[in-house]
């Protein structure tokens, strides 16, 4: 028999473009003024490195990049996602 667990796991939690005050880089200075020119929407897996979290428009699981891509009305949408593996 399998007891069950009464924890609650916690809630889930995304990121989108954090509000504190950061110094960028110019290369991710560069991709917000691209991404603001060409319509563009940046989705990101929680899988890469922060600096290209810090400028993506959502960062999350497969499904949430799904969701996001398609509920955008964004001329352009740009997927990070994880490796395949295999």
């Amino acid at each position: 028999m399998i007891k069950e667990n009464s924890v609650s796991p916690p809630p889930l939690q995304l990121f989108r473009n954090q509000p504190e005050k950061k110094t960028l880089t110019q290369e991710q200075e560069e991709i917000i003024r691209l991404k603001r020119e060409k319509n563009a929407i940046l989705l990101c897996h929680n899988y890469q490195i922060e600096p290209i979290q810090e400028v993506a428009d959502y960062v999350g699981d497969s499904l949430g990049l799904a969701r996001q891509a398609a509920s955008t009305d964004a001329d352009i949408i740009i997927i990070l996602r994880r490796p395949l593996h295999g």
